[in-house]
C-alpha cells in the first residue's frame, strides 16, 4: 500500500500519495521539506548510507526522471550497500522535477536536471560523473529516435560512448552494451548497414550473452536480405533471452518470407 508524503508548500499542508516507503516492510508520513537542487548529505536508512525515491509522475517523466531512475539502478547495481533506490508516485511538485526524496534526510530535492546536482545526493559514493553524464545523453538520444530524429540521436549516442572512454566495470560495460545496441538501431534506420553491423558486433564482441544486440545483427542480415544468417541471429537472441522469443519468431517469419518473396536460398 502507498504511504504518504507530507509536503508543506507556502505554509499549506497536504498528504500526497507515494510509493516509497521510509523503512522496508512498512508505510508510514513523512514530513519533509522541499528544496532546489540537491543540498546535504543522506543520512541513509536500514544501514543502506543513501536511500532514494524518484518521482515517476507524469510531470517528473516528462522531466526527465526516468533517465535519473536508469542511472541510480544501474549505480545501486554497483553499490547495493551505499545506495537503494526506489520508483515512487507523485510527490506533489509537478512542473518542478524531476524530484527525488531522499528518505534518509526525508527532504525532496526540485529540478534536479544535471548529472552534477543528481550525483550530489550520493554523498560520499564514488561515482564517474563522466558516467552519469553518458546516462543522460543515452535518455536524450532515446527520446530523439522515438520521435524518428535519428541523426540526432546518433549524434548522442556517440557523444554517450565517448563519454564512457575505455573504462570498464559492471555499470560503464551496461550501459556501453545498451549504447552500442541502440546506435546499431539508428544507423540501421539511416540505411547505414556496415555502421550497424560494427556496433551489434562490438556489443557481441564485449559481452556474448548480450541478446538486443544479436537482434540487432539479425536486422541487419533482414536489410541486406541475408536470410539464413538473420534467423540464426535471431535464434541466438531468443535463446538467450526467452521473453524475446514472440518478438523473435516474428523477425524470423519477416526473413522467410524474403526467401518466398525474392526466391532467396
Amino acid at each position: 500500500m502507498a504511504g504518504f508524503v507530507v509536503s508543506i508548500t507556502s505554509g499549506l499542508r497536504r498528504e500526497v500519495p507515494v510509493c516509497c516507503e521510509a523503512t522496508s516492510g512498512s508505510s508510514e508520513r513523512l514530513t519533509v521539506a522541499s528544496v532546489e537542487g540537491a543540498s546535504g548529505l543522506s543520512s541513509g536508512v536500514n544501514g543502506v548510507r543513501v536511500k532514494l525515491g524518484v518521482c515517476t509522475g507524469v510531470s517528473c517523466t516528462q522531466d526527465g526522471s526516468k533517465a535519473l531512475l536508469e542511472m541510480f539502478n544501474a549505480l545501486e547495481e554497483d553499490t547495493p550497500e551505499e545506495l537503494s533506490v526506489e520508483a515512487c508516485g507523485c510527490f506533489g511538485k509537478c512542473g518542478e522535477g524531476p524530484n527525488v526524496i531522499d528518505l534518509g534526510s526525508r527532504t525532496i530535492h526540485k529540478r534536479l536536471r544535471t548529472p552534477d546536482e543528481a550525483l550530489a545526493l550520493l554523498g560520499g559514493i564514488s561515482i564517474s560523473p563522466d558516467l552519469a553524464e553518458a546516462f543522460l545523453i543515452k535518455h536524450k538520444g532515446n527520446h530523439e529516435m522515438s520521435e524518428s530524429r535519428t541523426q540526432d540521436a546518433i549524434q548522442s549516442y556517440t557523444e554517450a560512448l565517448r563519454l564512457l572512454g575505455d573504462r570498464r566495470g559492471q555499470v560503464f560495460d551496461q550501459v556501453r552494451l545498451a549504447i552500442l545496441s541502440n546506435r546499431s538501431a539508428a544507423r540501421l534506420e539511416q540505411e547505414d548497414t556496415d555502421g550497424a553491423e560494427t556496433d551489434a558486433g562490438d556489443a557481441i564482441d564485449m559481452f556474448p550473452a548480450y541478446a538486443p544486440a544479436w537482434k540487432r545483427l539479425g536486422d541487419v542480415h533482414t536489410k541486406r536480405k541475408e536470410v539464413e544468417s538473420a534467423i540464426r541471429a535471431y535464434e541466438t537472441a531468443s535463446k538467450l533471452d526467452p521473453k524475446s522469443s514472440k518478438d523473435m519468431e516474428k523477425r524470423i517469419s519477416k526473413a522467410r518470407r524474403l526467401n518466398k518473396r525474392f526466391g532467396l536460398f
